[in-house]
Parts: structure tokens; sequence; C-alpha cells
């Protein structure tokens, strides 16, 4: 899924399309393309089956795609590289994808995730609990809402803050 996906980010005229029938096209041959590369022109059955699988949500991603799309989000980058230094610690990090608002104020990162239970696996509800965070990690914590809440995880502000101290993306509002 991940070559899939970064090689229709880098594909700077289709990654613009407004059309799911379009992007699905491409999604798929590139499938077949990246799964004959790797598994050769027989392989066994467990694998046509996770390929079958990755079809589908790849037909659902071109749909998802062109609407986002639509909506004015811009793929800006395909796994783009960090590095930046916090408190001595020197952190790195490659998001799978970057992308721009319409008005270009908000930059929003993308992480590929492929399971089965997509409403299970939202942000807010693996990375987030409400209440103050323990002592001697008081940055990992924030305001949303009407109430204090911490990051039990840290991959996405790791993120955030990284892109933030990129050149091309420093001057955003906000770091979704």
């Amino acid at each position: 899924c991940h070559a899939v996906l970064e090689a229709f980010g880098r594909d700077e005229l289709l990654r613009d399309s407004r059309e799911p029938e379009e992007i699905q096209a491409f999604l798929l041959a590139q499938l077949e393309s990246e799964f004959r590369a790797r598994y050769g022109g027989d392989p066994p059955l467990s694998l046509l089956i996770q390929k079958e699988s990755i079809r589908r949500r790849l037909m659902h991603v071109a749909r998802v795609q062109a609407e986002q799309r639509q909506a004015g989000w811009q793929i800006r980058a395909v796994e783009r590289p960090f590095t930046y230094e916090a408190n001595g610690l020197g952190i790195r990090g490659r998001a799978d994808r970057i992308e721009l608002s319409a008005d270009g104020r908000t930059v929003r990162i993308v992480d590929y995730k492929t399971h089965d239970s997509p409403g299970k696996f939202d942000p807010e509800s693996n990375h987030v609990k409400k209440g103050r965070a323990p002592a001697g990690l008081e940055f990992a914590q924030f305001e949303m809402g009407k109430g204090l809440c911490r990051w039990t995880d840290l991959q996405l502000p790791v993120y955030a803050l990284g892109l933030r101290q990129q050149p091309d993306f420093a001057g955003a509002e906000k770091v979704l």
C-alpha cells in the first residue's frame, strides 16, 4: 500500500486529479505492477487474498482522495524525512504524506494505516486522553475543547513539531 500511495503522491499531474475513476485506475495499475515486481507472476493463494484486500482499500482511497482534492487539499510531499533537535535529543522521522489546505494556512500530516477497523483507530482516541500530564511530562499537555488533555503517544506531536521547523512549512498557522 505504501509503495502504491507513494507513487501516486509523486505523480505531480495525477495527484491533483479530482476524478475518482482516474485515481482508481492509477492506483490499481500501480498495485499490479508492485505486486508482480515483488511476488512474480504466480504468487501463492495467501498473497492473492492479501492483494484483493489491498485492491479494495485502494478503491476506497481513490474516492476519498478525489473528495479531499475537491475540498482543496493538495499533496505537497510524500515520504518526507525531517530532523530536529529538542532538549539536546536528535529526532528524525518520515511523514507518509504532507498536504496543504487551499488557503495555504494549514498543513495536514497523513500517516497511512492499513487495518480493517478505521473507526477504531482515529487519532484522538488512540493518542489523546483527558486530564493533566504526569509531573515532568507537561510538554505533552494541551487544551482541547473545554478541557485539558495529554498526548499518550508522541508520534503525531513529533511529526507536527518536526515539520513546523522545515522551511517550506514553517509559515503554516496550523499543523494537523
